[in-house]
């Protein structure tokens, strides 16, 4: 049985996942603020159309916006104590 939350078979394509090659082709931001403009609209239409399929949707894309954030942050967080220890580059 197909998994339609985290795993729709019509968004992968040779092995790649359709939000993979949207963050490689448009940008980790704007694949974010895709995260999150899908989750308003699954939480949006979830009375109206799929109901708790439709939130769990809304869930993994929630998911993963805080993933890439929380790695984001990381990453920030490196970069400022590099800087203030004195390291170039």
């Amino acid at each position: 049985m197909a998994d339609m939350i985290n795993h729709p078979a019509h968004y992968e394509t040779a092995g790649v996942e359709c939000i993979e090659a949207m963050e490689i082709t448009q940008g980790r931001e704007a694949v974010k603020s895709f995260c999150l403009c899908n989750a308003y609209k699954y939480l949006w239409r979830h009375k109206n159309k799929n109901g708790l399929e439709d939130l769990k949707k809304a869930r993994w894309y929630l998911d993963r916006y805080i993933t890439m954030q929380t790695e984001d942050d990381k990453t920030i967080r490196a970069e400022i104590e590099r800087i203030c220890k004195g390291d170039s580059e």
